[in-house]
Order: C-alpha cells, then structure tokens, then sequence
C-alpha cells in the first residue's frame, strides 16, 4: 500500500471520483456547494455501521439546517449500498471505493484487530470539509455508538447561533454588528456558511451569508 501522509485541519482536501448508489459518478469538487462530512466506516449491514447509518438518519433534519451535506464512503459495491439505503430508509448518499484508494488517500485504511485477528480494513472516522476544499476537522479511529452525535455537535460550533454568540466556539466574539474575529481551534477555512445580522433593523439571516473571505483568524465585517 502507498504511504499516505494524515489528512490535517487546514490541508487540501484530496478529490476523488466514486460511484454512488445509483451507478452516478460523483466527485469531491462538485459537491462543495455546502460543505461535505466525509463519514468512513467498514461495511453495510454491519451492526456497527448499521447503528451509525441510523443516527445519520435520525439527525438529518439538523444537518439539513446547518447546511452540510453527509457523505459515506465503504469498500462495499454499489448495489450493497443501494440495498442498504433500502432496507434502513437512508437519506445520504453512499460511496463505493472497493479499491479503498479514497480510503487510503485519507488515511483511514489500515491495520484492525478483531478477536485476536489481525487484518486490513476501514478505521472507522469523519472527515469535515469546507466548501474551499479544506479540510476543518477530522475525527480518526472512533466509535461507531454516540459518533453522529459528536459530529452534530462539533458541526454546530462552526456556525453561531442567534443568542450567546459570544461564548460559542467558532461564534462571534463581541456584538454582530460590530467587526468581529471568528475562530475555531485558531482556524476558519474559507466557504464555511455563517449567520449575519443585516440591515438597520438588524434582522438575523440564517445560514445563508458565505463567509468566502475567512481565513487564519482574519477580521470580518458583519452587516
């Protein structure tokens, strides 16, 4: 297997092209109109991975409003996944990469052990992407139980909400309608989505302001 260097905070997002679960190629670069969640896991129909599909299922509604578009990605086959989807009414779509070369350019392809077995397979992890192509978070070798929750969460701390701006990681530090800085873990990758107030009134628009021009704990002019 080629060596790999670990996907970071801040690096360029590695594109790719795979199949979904109705045969279409999709690739990473034309689906960056919102930003991507990358989820990495071993098998469908797996109890594990079963368990993780079905909390991205009961969570979707939240990840619809934050913006951000769920993606999983499995060595399984394009028909596997169209049968999985099935069988648990999922509402993302499903990679294939039976040739784990996504999974190895992300660095999530390696040695497991199970019941004293050692072989190659999946380490379980979620990338997060912002719609610039760079990565924002990544979470590595996890648990299947309780993940999507920690995905939600962490998600929820890159976009203020409309009270208590102020102590909300990744929120605005200080009034909105003030310039203010905005960081998360000393980072804030272009494209991610935002809330700003607008106008006089100062109404509040919800997720749909760019921040396009965000980078390494730059100044931004809310309106």
């Amino acid at each position: 297997m080629a060596e790999h260097s670990i996907v970071s905070p801040g690096d360029r997002a590695p594109d790719f092209a795979l199949l979904d679960q109705h045969g279409e190629r999709r690739a990473l670069r034309d689906l960056l109109a919102t930003p991507v969640l990358l989820v990495f896991y071993p098998a469908d129909h797996t109890p594990g991975c079963t368990t993780q599909a079905c909390d991205i299922r009961d969570l979707w509604s939240e990840f619809v409003e934050l913006g951000i578009t769920v993606i999983g990605v499995s060595p399984d086959s394009v028909e596997t996944h169209r049968s999985f989807i099935h069988d648990f009414s999922l509402p993302h779509i499903l990679l294939a990469d039976p040739d784990h070369e996504v999974l190895e350019a992300y660095n999530v392809w390696g040695e497991r052990e199970k019941e004293g077995r050692h072989f190659m397979g999946v380490l379980r992890s979620s990338v997060l992407i912002g719609t610039d192509g760079t990565v924002v978070q990544t979470w590595r070798q996890v648990q299947a139980q309780g993940h999507t929750e920690a995905l939600l969460v962490a998600c929820r701390g890159f976009w203020p909400r409309e009270a208590g701006l102020g102590s909300q990681p990744g929120g605005l530090l200080g009034d909105l309608s003030a310039p203010s800085v905005m960081a998360v873990e000393g980072y804030v990758p272009a494209g991610l989505w935002c809330r700003a107030r607008l106008g006089a009134a100062g109404a509040t628009q919800r997720g749909v302001p760019r921040c396009s021009d965000v980078h390494l704990m730059a100044s931004v002019s809310w309106i």
